[in-house]
Parts: structure tokens; sequence; C-alpha cells
């Protein structure tokens, strides 16, 4: 009786593990297959609807690559694939009249709209400010790589296990289609946080692409950026260090200690996920040095010189 009583413990045990490997497994076909479906980026602007875009002045030739392209991103997924070939011909429409286009990829789960970013929203002002008063117009989109919902966050949690693999080539797809039918546009992809991660992989992939330019804010700790040419990577704001490129934990359980119990702080922090403090993690055009950096690494592109990669500050401890 002993005997059989072990045996149907070990059984009982064996029939729970195979189920959770079986759910596991179940989960990870789902989000490969949502993946593969595309379902996870969007690319948006208060100043346009993708929605109702007449698109009737868009050239076959370009129609048929966006048909084309979206086949090959998104696959037999008729509903994402419509949904990209639209996203992909109203930001050709866009911006045939504008000198630069804006992709803000953003930090987090990748779901904030640039509106929501108060940070870079600053940035992106100043940017667009400096341009105009040199003569040039720019077009400031939102890139949203994630939707809200649990199956989206599985599939960022999985992207970002492998470098956004599969997310980074989707918006490098975007990026070439609209620099080969644009031949005069120019795009600066603008990221914060692990959102950088992503660039600095677009940026590899379109290394031969000398009109696009990458400006990321706060790399995360465990990531050193790979790109050599055309990227300014700020992870200083000159007031103070951001503890997250840093790895500096101690500072960050302080933080958000002293949030948590009510105690007064000064200090301008970012967010991790939307909820953990990381003092320096935040960088606006309010910062001198944000400022700086930003206004010269235009500069440069607009005298048309060679942009080497420019650092400011370090990654990890």
């Amino acid at each position: 009786m002993k005997f059989a009583g072990i045996i149907g413990k070990v059984s009982r045990g064996s029939a729970l593990f195979i189920l959770a490997v079986m759910v596991v497994l179940g989960l990870l076909l789902v989000v490969m297959e949502y993946t593969d479906a595309g379902a996870i980026s969007e690319v948006s602007s208060e100043d346009f609807a993708l929605d109702s875009y007449d698109l009737s002045q868009v050239p076959d030739s370009v129609r048929e690559d966006a048909h084309d392209l979206a086949g090959r991103v998104i696959g037999h997924h008729p509903q994402e694939k419509g949904n990209f070939v639209r996203q992909l011909l109203v930001t050709y429409l866009e911006a045939r009249d504008k000198d630069f286009v804006l992709f803000y990829n953003p930090g987090g789960w990748g779901s904030s709209l640039l509106k929501e970013s108060p940070g870079w929203q600053s940035i992106a002002n100043g940017i667009e400010a400096r341009l105009n008063s040199r003569g040039y117009e720019l077009l400031p989109l939102s890139y949203q790589r994630t939707r809200e919902g649990w199956l989206s966050s599985l599939d960022e949690i999985s992207e970002m296990a492998v470098h956004y693999d599969q997310k980074s080539k989707t918006l490098a797809a975007r990026l070439d289609f609209l620099t080969r039918h644009n031949p005069e546009v120019r795009v600066i992809v603008a990221s914060e946080s692990n959102g950088g991660i992503i660039s600095d992989q677009v940026m590899l992939l379109l290394e031969d692409n000398d009109r696009i330019y990458g400006i990321q804010t706060g790399f995360p700790f465990w990531y050193h950026p790979d790109s050599r040419e055309r990227m300014l990577i700020l992870n200083d704001n000159g007031e103070a260090p951001d503890s997250f490129s840093r790895g500096d934990f101690p500072t960050i359980i302080a933080a958000n200690f002293r949030t948590w119990f009510g105690i007064s702080h000064s200090e301008k922090s970012g967010h991790i996920f939307k909820v953990v403090r990381a003092p320096g993690h935040y960088y606006s055009w309010e910062q001198p040095m944000v400022v700086s950096k930003v206004s010269d690494f235009l500069d440069r592109i607009l005298a048309g010189s060679d942009v080497p990669a420019v650092w400011s500050g370090r990654i990890g401890g």
C-alpha cells in the first residue's frame, strides 16, 4: 500500500509537471503566432488619422511594394496585413513634403505615445524648433511597438530576451520603405531606455542607409550599443547620474523607499516600466547638456559631414 501511494504521488506530480509544460508551450506558441502576425506595432501622429486617409494619390508602384513588404513581414494575417499597408502608405504620403521624420520609440512596454512622454516630447519639440529655424520641416511620429494587453506584454518580454530580433526587423523594414520611396527625406530614430535596444539593432540593420540617424537616451545597464555611426547616445542628462543606465540599484531602491514612505525628494526621476523610480533616468529639453548634445548632433547632420557615434555618460557599473 505504501509503495502504491508513492507511485500515485509520483504519477500525480508527473501529470502536473506535464500539464505545466504544456501550458508554457501553449503560451509560447501563442506568442510566436502573435509576433508573426506583426500585431505589435503602430505608427501614429496627433496631426493626421490613419483610418480616414485618401490613398488614391499613392503611385501604383509604391502601393505594390507596400503589399509585397507586408506579405514578407506580416504573413497570412489579412487584417494585420491591411493595417500595416495603410500605415506604410499614409506615412509615405505625409513624409513627401518633409525634410525629416522622427520615429519616437518609447521605453518600458513600448506602448506610450510621444505626447505621454513629457521628457521626450520636449526634446522632439526642441528638435523641431531647431530644424525649423534652419528652414527644415519635421514630421514627428509615435512608434508603438507593443499594444495594451497581457499577450502584447508577453511578446515584449520574449523579444527583449533576444534583443528585439523580430521587432527591430519590422521597424527597419518600415524605415527602409520610407526612405526608398521618399529619396530626400531623412529619418531620426528617437528612443529612450530599453527602446534604445531596438533602435540600436535597427541602426545595425540599416547601417548602409546614410539618411537614418539615431538619438537614444538612457540605455539599460545590461545592453551596450554596437552602432558606430550616426548615433547620439545620452546616458547622462548633466544633472544627475542615470541610475538605470549605471545599474545603480542602491540609488534606485533608496529613491523608491522615499516615495513609498512619503519622504520628500528633489531629484528628477524617470520610471522603469512606469512603476519603479530611477533617479537621473529622465531627459528633457530643459536640461542644458541635452540641448547642447542634441543641437551639436543636428548641426553635424545638416552640415553634411560624417556623423560618428557620440557617447555621453556610461553604461553599467
